[in-house]
């Protein structure tokens, strides 16, 4: 298909001492044959990663920085980039992340799938690994254990090519919102600084009454936690950070009493086998600063619950049964758990 420009669609792209990957993943997207407004976020890089992403792209019509002057992680550093988009009305608003790269019709199948779907707010495709063999993500699930992951992850990259379907949500790494769900849902909460932002808002849209879409044709290629993996024992610290502050700033009072004690025992679970791998400091700080985030949290739910507009069994219908299929320690559990109630 011929390049055709669409003002109306904005991608972020978020860079932090990270200008060579970036700068990668931006020209995948201005190789789009639908092309986008591309919004940079330099995140207070400490080296030179502004330098050389303006250098790259000053004279490009399609690319505009923003640099922002402390480094408020992704959900920030992102939302920078949602303000200057919904400040000029585009009517889509995505993001990729910049160690990530786009096949040359990957915003053409989003858009799409939008046109098809009218009355979904959030769209995103097949992720895979760099390689493209295996699968990063497919959306992102919410389970009725609590806690949220990838869909797909490590399957064979064949599997994803599945009919397009309904979803919980989507990463942040690969997705496009349209600007009214942003509006109506919010944008993505600070206080996450990184990960689990995503399926929060996710899951707000749920709790609204819209669901997210795959689309499977939308194909990207991730180099999966090549930021993470510059500093040890992130991704622990931010999972028992933020894994609480989802559940409880989102999930409906009626539901607490069947969730609440399966996402006591999956965290729990999981603590102890962090504890046991050697990841216990990252994974105690976490559980302690999620304490300190309570305030807020209760603040938010009691704000998100008055405009909850989905019964309670239908959320419950949409989360997905059981630990996520990468957690093999819960499933045992889980299966014990099940014999017990049955027996009961």
């Amino acid at each position: 298909m011929e390049k055709s420009n669409t003002p109306n669609t904005a991608i972020i792209v978020l860079n932090w001492n990270n200008a060579s990957d970036t700068i990668r993943s931006v020209h995948s997207l201005l190789q789009q044959t639908v092309l986008p407004k591309i919004v940079i976020v330099d995140n207070a890089s400490s080296d030179d990663s502004l330098q050389q992403i303006h250098q790259e792209f000053d004279d490009t019509d399609h690319v505009h920085i923003i640099a922002n002057s402390e480094n408020s992680g992704f959900a920030g550093g992102v939302n920078r980039g949602f303000h200057w988009a919904l400040k000029h009305d585009y009517a889509f608003i995505g993001t990729l992340n910049p160690d990530a790269t786009a096949k040359t019709d990957w915003l053409e199948q989003l858009l799409r799938a939008a046109d098809q779907q009218p009355k979904v707010g959030i769209f995103t495709g097949l992720f895979l690994n760099k390689a493209g063999d295996t699968i990063d993500s497919t959306g992102e699930l919410m389970t009725t254990w609590g806690i949220a992951g990838p869909r797909g992850r490590g399957k064979p990259a064949s599997d994803g090519t599945a009919m397009p379907t309904s979803i919980f949500g989507a990463s942040g790494g690969n997705v496009l919102y349209r600007r009214e769900l942003l509006r109506r849902a919010g944008l993505f909460d600070e206080r996450f600084f990184m990960y689990f932002e995503d399926i929060d808002l996710s899951y707000r849209a749920q709790l609204l009454g819209n669901q997210a879409y795959y689309q499977a044709s939308a194909i990207s290629y991730h180099d999966t936690g090549s930021s993470s993996r510059k500093i040890p024992g992130l991704t622990t610290r931010y999972f028992f950070r933020n894994t609480p502050m989802v559940f409880y700033k989102n999930t409906p009072l009626q539901l607490l009493p069947r969730l609440l004690p399966l996402f006591w025992l999956s965290y729990l679970l999981l603590f102890s086998k962090a504890i046991a791998s050697g990841r216990g400091g990252p994974a105690l700080i976490g559980a302690l600063q999620s304490l300190l985030l309570l305030p807020h949290t209760i603040r938010a739910r009691w704000q998100i619950q008055q405009w909850r507009q989905i019964e309670a069994e239908e959320l419950y219908s949409r989360l997905h049964p059981g630990p996520l299929d990468s957690q093999t320690g819960l499933h045992r559990v889980h299966r014990l758990f099940t014999t017990f109630t049955k027996k009961s």
